[in-house]
């Protein structure tokens, strides 16, 4: 009876039609075969909703090896999803799942499991019998804590536990040593955790929005870390181990309490993404213009009053100063031709604005509130732009020439005592967002713009 059951098994869960009709044959006037189909039934429905009969399709559906169960509302799974111990990858994200029942522990071959948005507190010991699993999504949860067995998940590349209520690991975590990509961000920690600088092969560290006050010393240890993001902590200084990281490309240090930067910051000879915003800067070190491969610096809300010349002979493609002090733009700003993204909102600058002008390869251009009180005819130069923000200036008019910016989608013009709107501005037909809160510009004019825009959103 066991061969034949065996058997059974087998063509129950084939992915071939026929073998499956075989096994619904062989079930018939047999009890306990006929039980395992309805198991196999209860699984099915449990996953997919109520079917009045079990049908070919639904079995063989079933016993595919990639489950997508994503957004069925499941508050549970049934207790013997182990039956599915074919699959390689399932899908369970935005369910409100509790917890996993023990036979999870049989889905032996999976590789990818997602179990994003869901309400998971814990997770059960045999997780770790899923020693295939290379990439886990964990995230939107609430976890508190990850059973030691997690340290046996050794295939395990990319594991995201993003969004949870974590405040340390397991010792175990050690063991994950083929890790690459590690996202604890929006989570407790206070301390950062011992475990993580161990996992010498991560590539991306995520530890973002959480309660750092310091990093460990040891970080230094992840010799092939490329992306590293801190933002969001309560760092009140740039953690010196990270100038022992040779292979860092992008820090994100943004909205922490940091300074100063070291003088030999250009020891990260591979740094090609700095960001900053949000901190206490009022200096930058002149050992930043050795960092010849930075393409993105990140500057905002700071407490800069000038920037050193030496920005201007970098090959920058983002540069993000809005909210500091700066009266003035670097001599030789136009150097920057390589540049995707000026951000200057909300500084008094009083000279170098018309270096601006030059920067022909501009796709973002954000200059509120920086006094401006005419807008050059050389805006035309900006034929590649795709955002352009002037709010909160003195601006009464714009110069025709805006009709040269044929690929410009966002337009922000708030706050501006400007009273009429250049009739070549009915040529920009990408335009789709035209903000013109607070402005001067008549209802008449206004419902023309809608007429000629349609695809415009108009905001007045």
């Amino acid at each position: 009876m066991t061969a034949y059951k065996d058997q059974f098994t087998q063509l129950l869960k084939s992915g071939d039609a026929k073998n499956v009709v075989l096994a619904l044959e062989m079930a018939k006037g047999n009890p306990a075969l006929q039980a395992l189909v309805k198991e196999y039934h209860a699984i099915y429905t449990a996953l997919y909703g109520e079917i009045e009969e079990v049908l070919v399709d639904h079995i063989l559906e079933l016993n595919q090896a990639v489950q997508f169960a994503d957004n069925q509302d499941l508050r549970a799974l049934p207790d013997r999803i182990g039956e599915l111990n074919h699959l390689t990858e399932f899908y369970l994200a935005r369910n409100q799942l509790q917890t996993l029942p023990a036979s999870f522990g049989n889905l032996k071959q999976l590789c990818i499991l997602a179990l994003d948005n869901n309400v998971l507190e814990t997770l059960p010991q045999n997780i770790g019998q899923l020693v295939c699993l290379n990439n886990v999504s964990l995230s939107r949860n609430q976890l508190t804590t990850l059973p030691e067995s997690i340290g046996d998940l050794q295939s395990l590349r990319t594991f995201d536990l993003r969004d949870n209520r974590l405040a340390q690991l397991p010792q175990g975590f050690t063991k994950l040593i083929g890790l690459n990509s590690l996202d604890l961000s929006f989570n407790a920690f206070e301390k950062f955790p011992a475990e993580v600088a161990q996992l010498n092969r991560l590539s991306e560290l995520y530890m973002n929005n959480n309660q750092l006050t310091q990093v460990s010393s040891n970080l230094n240890n992840l010799k092939r870390l490329q992306t590293l993001f801190l933002s969001h902590n309560k760092l009140s200084t740039f953690p010196e181990t990270l100038l022992e990281m040779p292979q860092l490309r992008v820090i994100a240090l943004d909205n922490n309490f940091i300074s100063t930067l070291p003088s030999d910051i250009d020891k990260l000879g591979k740094l090609t993404g700095l960001l900053l915003s949000n901190n206490q800067l009022q200096t930058l070190p002149d050992g930043l213009a050795n960092a010849r491969g930075l393409r993105s610096l990140t500057l905002e809300n700071n407490q800069l009053t000038q920037l050193p010349a030496f920005i201007t002979q970098l090959r920058l493609t983002g540069l993000h100063l809005s909210k500091n002090h700066l009266t003035e733009l670097p001599e030789g700003l136009e150097q920057l031709q390589e540049l995707l993204i000026l951000k200057i909102s909300e500084n008094e600058i009083r000279r170098g604005i018309n270096a601006i002008w030059q920067l022909k390869t501009l796709r973002q251009l954000h200059m509120s509130g920086v006094g401006l009180i005419q807008l050059p005819e050389e805006i035309q130069n900006l034929t590649q732009l795709l955002q352009l923000s002037l709010g909160k200036n003195n601006l009464q008019e714009l110069p025709e020439a805006i009709s040269a910016l044929k690929k410009l989608e966002y337009l922000d013009l708030r706050e501006n005592p400007i009273a009429k709107l250049p009739d070549t501005i009915l040529e920009l037909k990408n335009l789709r967002k035209i903000v013109l809160n607070h402005t001067k510009v008549s209802s008449k004019d206004i419902k023309r713009l809608k007429l000629s825009l349609p695809k415009c959103n108009v905001i007045h």
